[in-house]
């Protein structure tokens, strides 16, 4: 699950809540669209929504240490979780690991899942 599949560029526009050409390279998901258009119309979150609004995301007034993904095809599954440093992959069909650093490795194609100095990273 090379960044090609797990990225989902995003734009939005509302200039009371986002800077205008403002970039922001925190991991997000798309469960956070939910709390964002809720909070867009002053409709307050409860614990069932899990995401987090984007704008306070992109304001950096967040806490979020990463992401889940998760990639499904024929009954076979990959699942990942992304922070800023790292994205970790597990294949459950065929019990196969993947770790990257996102910023130094940017094509993703040096594996770090098994490396003893990378046990343990966040």
């Amino acid at each position: 699950m090379l960044d090609a599949a797990a990225r989902v560029p995003l734009i939005a526009r509302y200039p009371q809540r986002f800077a205008a050409g403002a970039q922001c390279a925190t991991p997000t998901t798309l469960v956070d669209v939910l709390p964002t258009c809720l909070a867009v119309a002053d409709i307050g979150t409860s614990a069932q929504h899990a995401g987090l609004d984007l704008a306070d995301t992109a304001a950096g007034n967040t806490q979020r240490d990463g992401v889940i993904c998760q990639f499904q095809q024929d009954g076979k599954g990959l699942y990942g979780y992304i922070t800023d440093g790292y994205k970790y992959i597990y294949s459950a069909p065929d019990n196969k690991e993947w770790l990257f650093r996102r910023v130094a490795d940017k094509p993703e194609d040096r594996n770090l899942a098994g490396n003893p100095a990378f046990t343990g990273v966040t």
